[in-house]
C-alpha cells in the first residue's frame, strides 16, 4: 500500500482533515478513513469528516507517529498519511 510521511505539525494535522473534507466534496459522498496512534487503531473505518476531530483527545506526550488511512471506495485498497516525530511536537 501506498503512503507518504510527514512531519508531525499542526498545520500537516489540519492538512489531512481538509483532504478528508475536500474529497467528500469532491465525489459528493463521504471518503473512507481510519486512524491510528502509535500502531493502536482509535477510529475505525468511518465516513464522517467530523469524527476526525477525536484523533486529538488520544494524543499523548508519548505518542509517536499517528497513521491516516483513506480508503478507495467500499475496497480495502487505501493510502497512508504517516505523521511522524509528534512526540517532540506536543506541548
Amino acid at each position: 500500500m501506498k503512503h507518504l510521511s510527514l512531519i508531525y505539525s499542526e498545520e500537516n494535522f489540519e492538512k489531512l482533515k481538509e483532504i478528508i473534507k475536500i474529497n467528500t466534496t469532491l465525489i459528493e459522498k463521504p471518503v473512507s478513513y481510519s486512524v491510528e496512534i502509535d500502531n493502536a487503531r482509535i477510529i475505525w473505518r468511518t465516513n464522517d469528516p467530523e469524527t476526525f476531530n477525536e484523533v486529538k483527545k488520544f494524543l499523548t506526550k508519548e505518542t509517536e507517529k499517528i497513521i491516516v488511512s483513506i480508503y478507495a471506495g467500499k475496497s480495502n485498497y487505501n493510502f497512508k498519511y504517516v505523521l511522524e516525530n509528534v512526540k517532540g511536537s506536543l506541548a
